[in-house]
């Protein structure tokens, strides 16, 4: 395979063992579990100080009742909300089967890759809506937690099924034409960006009502 290929089959192993398998089979999120590191299962807790310690709508809901005592707050064991429980059964099923499907179809180049690569842009529009949630919702992460989601999530979640639909767009041989960088990056990042934009203003007109 030429070197970008490389790139993208390892954004998507990446993917496919950091997030799709791992966070939502190995931990239970899946089933409606929230990530919990007084759990006695080891990806709870690597996935906790991973990613989870800084976000409440997979981790503790309330960070204030949290110590090292080893034992969890009733509030902190508190169920996943459906529309989290929904991506994570998204991406334990279809999208890990997409993500198996790609992995061989780039080395094998057979008939289902491309189809394959177009309905895996849903994963990335999926993190975009997760990444909107996670940032302007009630969760609000910010600083260092901002910061790693961004890298150990959202750009290499995003990233993956965006290059890989522009690179086979059009042929199995690379071939890019100067509207797939448009359709593939330009726009569905124009999205986030417009929506963080709508967010923002909105979170400032709802503190001057309430200074108001």
């Amino acid at each position: 395979m030429p070197w970008y290929d490389w790139v993208l089959w390892i954004l998507v192993l990446y993917m496919t063992l950091g997030s799709d398998f791992g966070l939502n089979w190995l931990t239970g999120v899946s089933l409606g579990k929230r990530i919990d590191k007084n759990s006695t299962n080891i990806f709870n807790k690597i996935y906790y100080y991973v990613w989870a310690a800084t976000d409440p709508m997979s981790g503790p809901v309330d960070r204030s009742v949290m110590d090292d005592s080893g034992v969890t707050a009733p509030i902190n064991k508190k169920p996943l909300a459906p529309a989290v429980v929904a991506i994570c059964q998204i991406n334990a099923v279809i999208t890990l089967s997409l993500e198996v499907l790609i992995l061989v179809g780039m080395f094998t180049h057979g008939p289902y890759l491309r189809p394959a690569v177009f309905i895996f842009v849903f994963r990335g529009l999926l993190e975009i809506v997760y990444a909107s949630q996670l940032i302007w919702g009630k969760a609000g992460i910010r600083g260092w937690a901002l910061v790693s989601y961004l890298i150990i999530g959202l750009i290499p979640q995003t990233l993956a099924p965006f290059l890989l639909a522009m690179r086979f767009a059009t042929s199995i041989q690379p071939n890019i034409l100067w509207w797939q960088p448009l359709v593939f990056l330009v726009i569905p990042y124009g999205i986030f960006i417009w929506t963080s934009i709508v967010s923002y203003n909105n979170q400032e007109e709802r503190l001057k009502e309430y200074s108001g």
